[in-house]
C-alpha cells in the first residue's frame, strides 16, 4: 500500500505533467499523435559499395536520415548483405579496407548516429574523425530534440556528466548551467537500502557496468514547471544568456516524449551481421514486417494495413531482396512494390525508402 506521502507525491508530478504540456507551442509543426506504435527500416549496408566517392557515401546516408526524421522512423537497422553480392563484385572491393563489412557498417553507423544527435551534444560524444569529415557538409535533421539553447520544450536530451551518485546528479542538456536530477538511480535501474544509498557514489557505472563513453550517459531529462517558465523568460545577447540561473528535472524514458506528448524523439540504430538476425536481435517484438521489392504485389487502391504495435519495412540492395533470401514473399507479411510506374531501370534503395514511407504513411 501506498504512503499518503507517496500518494502526495504522484498527485503533483501528474500536475506537473498537466502544467507541462502547455508550455509545448500549440503552432509547433512536428508535434504529432501520443502513441507507443514504431515503424522501423532495415537497410542493405552494401547500398554503400556502389557510391564512387567519400562525399557521396556521406550524401546516401544523410539522405536516409533525413527521410526517417521526416517520417518519424524509430529504428534503423543495417543488415550485412555481401554474402549476396558476385565473386567479380567481391574481388572489386577486396583491396579495399574502407569498402569491407565491418568498415562500411561502421561507417554507416557512425554517421546515422552523429546526425541523429543534438549539436550542442556533438563533441561530448563523438571524436571528429576522417570518417565524420562531410558530415558537417549534410542537411540537418531538425528533429524536435534538436533543440538551440533559447529554444524550449518540457523535454530536452542531454549527458549525464560524471561526479554524480545514485543519490543525484547534473545533466548538460545545451542550456546556459546543467540541469539537476535527483533520480539517477531509477535511469540506471538500481535499488539501494537507506544504508547502501550512503555508500555509493560512483562516476561511471551502469547496471553494474562501468561507462566509458558519454554515449552511454545520453539521457533525456523533464524539466520541472519552474525551470520550463524560467526557459521562456531567458534574455540572450550575441547567443549568450545574461543571467544567473539554476535548472531542475528528472531523467525519464527516451520515448516518453513520444508517448506522451506525440513528439518524434529520434531514432535509434541497430547493427545485424546476417539477415536472420534482424529478426532475432531485436529491439522491438515486430508484429508487422512489410518486404519491398519490385517484383511484390502492386500497391491498389483497396490496400490497408492491419494495426500493429511495431512495424518493421526491409528494403534490398541494388538487385533486391531476392539474392538476399529464398522466396521472401514467404518471409513476409506483405511483398509490396511500391513504384509500380518506374521509368528507370533500377530504384536506389535511399529513394525506394523516400517513396515506400510516403506512399504507407496514410495507413500508419
Amino acid at each position: 500500500m501506498e504512503s499518503p506521502d507517496s500518494n502526495k507525491r504522484n498527485r503533483t508530478d501528474g500536475y506537473d505533467l498537466i502544467k507541462s504540456l502547455k508550455h509545448i507551442p500549440q503552432r509547433i509543426p512536428f508535434l504529432g499523435k501520443p502513441t507507443s506504435s514504431t515503424v522501423s527500416i532495415a537497410i542493405p549496408i552494401s547500398i554503400l559499395a556502389n557510391c564512387q566517392t567519400e562525399e557521396l557515401r556521406a550524401y546516401v546516408v544523410g539522405n536516409i536520415a533525413r527521410t526517417c526524421a521526416i517520417f518519424g522512423i524509430a529504428e534503423i537497422v543495417l543488415f550485412n548483405d555481401f554474402e549476396s553480392l558476385s565473386e567479380n563484385e567481391l574481388k572489386r572491393y577486396k583491396n579495399k579496407p574502407h569498402m569491407q563489412p565491418h568498415s562500411l557498417m561502421n561507417y554507416f553507423t557512425l554517421i546515422l548516429e552523429y546526425l541523429e544527435t543534438p549539436q550542442y551534444l556533438r563533441r561530448s560524444i563523438f571524436d571528429y574523425e576522417k570518417d565524420l569529415k562531410f558530415a558537417g557538409l549534410l542537411n540537418p535533421l531538425d528533429a524536435p530534440h534538436h533543440m538551440r539553447a533559447n529554444e524550449w520544450l518540457p523535454f530536452r536530451q542531454g549527458i549525464l556528466l560524471p561526479g554524480y551518485s545514485m543519490e543525484g546528479g547534473s545533466v548538460d542538456c545545451g542550456l546556459p548551467v546543467p540541469v539537476l536530477v535527483d533520480n539517477v538511480k531509477d535511469y540506471f535501474n538500481v535499488k539501494l537500502s537507506r544504508k547502501e544509498k550512503k555508500k555509493v557514489n560512483i562516476e561511471n557505472v551502469k547496471g553494474g557496468q562501468v561507462i566509458e563513453d558519454h554515449k552511454s550517459n545520453r539521457v533525456t531529462v523533464q524539466l520541472d514547471i519552474k525551470s520550463l517558465s524560467l526557459c521562456a523568460k531567458l534574455k540572450y545577447t550575441d547567443g549568450q544568456c545574461q543571467e544567473e540561473v539554476q535548472f531542475s528535472g528528472k531523467i525519464v524514458p527516451n520515448s516518453l516524449p513520444t508517448t506522451l506528448m506525440g513528439l518524434y524523439w529520434g531514432y535509434t540504430v541497430r547493427q545485424c551481421q546476417t539477415f536472420e538476425e534482424i529478426f532475432t536481435s531485436v529491439n522491438y517484438e515486430y508484429d508487422l514486417v512489410i518486404g519491398t521489392s519490385e517484383h511484390g504485389e502492386v500497391i491498389s487502391g483497396q490496400f490497408k494495413l492491419p494495426k500493429f504495435e511495431h512495424l518493421l519495412i526491409v528494403f534490398g540492395g541494388l538487385k533486391g531482396l531476392e539474392v538476399v533470401i529464398d522466396k521472401p514473399e514467404k518471409k513476409f507479411k506483405y511483398y509490396i512494390n511500391i513504384c509500380e510506374h518506374q521509368h528507370s531501370r533500377t530504384i536506389r534503395t535511399e529513394e525506394a525508402i523516400m517513396i515506400c514511407l510516403a506512399r504507407l504513411y496514410p495507413f500508419v
